[in-house]
């Protein structure tokens, strides 16, 4: 299976996720809990990672994780668009962007940090970048 095949698959159920959790959060009128789906299922998808034994393991863990930002994305962006008064939506979703980016260093740090300490030990890492995600679940609920 191709690098291209997977990344289109994981960029379709994406896109297909953040249209779906979109209307869903219109129609639910609860935007934090659609983002605490998505929070969760990003959390169970570090575990898949972590006891991946082949290359279908790795494909439906990446399809998932797609789908788990999805689900995040578009109820994520209507909340700070809810929340912020109009004249500071363009600074709040600017904010909301540099924590994600800032987040994403973070994370990729402590996953280095994780490896050098674990002596390249990928399942724990994996496991353990679950522990934001349930962090931030507990925060939404």
């Amino acid at each position: 299976m191709s690098i291209g095949v997977l990344e289109g698959c994981a960029s379709l159920v994406n896109t297909v996720a953040k249209v779906l959790s979109g209307v869903t959060s219109d129609v639910c009128k609860s935007r934090s809990r659609v983002i605490a789906i998505g929070s969760l299922l990003t959390a169970f998808v570090k575990f898949i990672f972590a006891s991946a034994t082949g290359v279908q393991h790795i494909f439906i863990g990446k399809c998932m994780d797609r789908l788990a930002k999805g689900i995040r994305m578009a109820p994520t962006d209507a909340l700070l668009s809810d929340l912020s008064p109009p004249a500071d939506r363009s600074r709040t979703y600017g904010m909301y962007q540099s924590m994600m980016t800032l987040g994403a260093m973070c994370g990729a740090t402590w996953a280095s940090v994780c490896m050098v300490l674990t002596n390249n030990n990928y399942r724990f890492t994996f496991a353990a970048a679950a522990i934001p995600a349930l962090f931030a679940t507990a925060l939404l609920e």
